[in-house]
């Protein structure tokens, strides 16, 4: 799955990655560690999903850099009129997310 593949992408990138396979996972996780950055998938299966996740974990903290992955364009308006305009589209290229990841310092 994509998120496997952006782990391990993150992690030769020099970042210590946490990855967690739903939104409920990913709150618990945000809670109790200290994160720079995350990747939210817009489709995240039953329950919530990637951009209500994203809201979330932005009030947690405001300085957290997310980037939104869509697979449907129809989910583009709904993320930047959420505060997220910067949304990776898939499929993606492998080469501008690891120079992304690269640029980011470590938060």
């Amino acid at each position: 799955p994509v998120r496997r593949l952006l782990a391990s992408l993150a992690s030769k990138a020099g970042w210590e990655v946490v990855a967690a396979e739903s939104a409920y996972h990913a709150l618990k996780e945000f809670r109790v560690g200290r994160f720079g950055w995350a990747f939210c998938d817009v489709d995240l299966g039953p329950g919530m999903d990637g951009i209500d996740l994203a809201v979330a974990l932005r009030r947690c903290d405001p300085g957290l850099r997310i980037r939104m992955m869509i697979g449907s364009p129809q989910h583009a308006g709904r993320a930047q009129e959420a505060g997220f305009p910067e949304l990776l589209a898939k499929p993606f290229e492998l080469a501008p997310v690891f120079r992304m990841l690269r640029g980011w310092p470590a938060g």
